[in-house]
């Protein structure tokens, strides 16, 4: 964090290629003393407790130095439209619509993670997301408070979703027992002998407790045996239930066609 906040020049140039904020990284936050004129089209730039664009990028983390309201959010994690769900812990919140889905975890039953559908998700805390369209995205145009802290974390029967704004490797991913949300909505437990097994800034991990261990069975899907948390269930705020293919792909609406298929976790035959 660049803190200029004392800085006494009413008006300040922001360059972060050249003068005072040379080489200053661009997820760096640089905070002006209010009422300061800042001749600048950079991100990260608080001025008092306003900041015109707050910017997240990929891989990247951005330490927040305090509460302050970004005029917009720009943030360039991309989501594919359709079959995957993500997880997301913010510093801001956000509103469901036609192009995106945030959901919350509601329920454990045996080692099916039940996850129901939020309007609007809250700053800190962990979800899952499913992009609806290509253009689904995390920014927001709309002024939005930002809130400094740490991930927060959801607790139900014997299981927490862990948000996290920081990077975390291999080793402190196994070190936690971590299991991640991967391709076809499969949660595998990080192995560390897998190096490339990280979990990168604002997204969310499962961790089981002791009593709860012993649940873990296989993954539900082609009959692979890899060991991990077994299905994904997601309820719409309508009600709606998603169904899965065997191969974890999110189907839209329920199949016409017969053959098996993951409702609520578990396989179905539909006639």
């Amino acid at each position: 964090m660049g803190d200029c906040s004392t800085y006494s020049p009413n008006t300040i140039t922001v360059d972060r290629e050249d003068g005072a904020f040379k080489g200053v990284a661009a997820n760096t936050m640089i905070c002006l003393p209010g009422g300061a004129t800042v001749t600048t089209d950079e991100p990260n730039v608080i001025v008092g407790s306003t900041c015109a664009e707050f910017a997240l990028f990929e891989n990247k983390e951005c330490t927040v130095p305090k509460d302050f309201t970004a005029e917009k959010v720009t943030n360039s994690r991309t989501l594919d439209a359709g079959e995957d769900a993500y997880t997301i812990c913010l510093p801001y919140s956000l509103t469901s619509g036609e192009d995106v889905k945030f959901y919350e975890l509601s329920k454990v039953d045996g080692a099916t993670l039940t996850f129901n559908e939020v309007t609007t998700t809250e700053a800190l805390k962990p979800y899952l997301v499913v992009a609806g369209s290509s253009s689904a995205t995390l920014s927001t145009t709309t002024s939005t408070s930002i809130k400094m802290g740490a991930g927060q974390n959801t607790e139900k029967d014997g299981y927490e979703m862990k948000g996290t704004l920081t990077g975390m490797t291999n080793a402190e991913a196994a070190s936690a027992n971590a299991y991640i949300l991967q391709a076809s909505n499969e949660w595998g437990k990080v192995d560390i002998d897998h190096t490339g097994a990280t979990i990168p800034p604002y997204r969310a991990y499962i961790v089981a407790t002791s009593a709860a261990s012993s649940r873990l069975t296989s993954i539900i899907g082609d009959g692979n045996d890899a060991t991990g948390i077994n299905a994904i269930r997601t309820i719409d705020s309508n009600g709606k239930e998603t169904y899965y293919d065997l191969q974890g792909h999110r189907l839209n609406g329920k199949p016409a066609k017969q053959g098996i298929y993951i409702i609520n976790g578990k396989k179905v035959l539909n006639k």
